[in-house]
């Protein structure tokens, strides 16, 4: 199944401390589950009440609070590989 989320496209979320050019906090719930749905997103929160709401297809439920831990747990976790172009 790992390797099967090397191509995952994420929803950023607000639960999740990020940077704000990395997601628009302004979503409310039933609006991120119908992202997810409809562009093939698996969410990522630290909320427990967002994964719970039906409809919700794939979700992680973030352990972390630090964001740069938030990071490696996710990355970890998906088996993700960074691809960072070279300036």
């Amino acid at each position: 199944m790992k390797n099967e989320n090397r191509n995952a496209r994420f929803p950023w979320k607000a639960h999740l401390r990020l940077k704000t050019s990395l997601y628009r906090s302004d979503y409310k719930k039933d609006d991120i589950v119908e992202l997810s749905l409809v562009e093939n997103r698996t969410i990522l929160t630290r909320s427990r009440d967002l994964l719970s709401i039906k409809g919700v297809v794939r979700g992680y439920l973030v352990k972390q609070s630090n964001p740069a831990e938030q990071f490696k747990e996710v990355i970890n976790h998906f088996d993700l590989k960074l691809n960072i172009p070279s300036t």
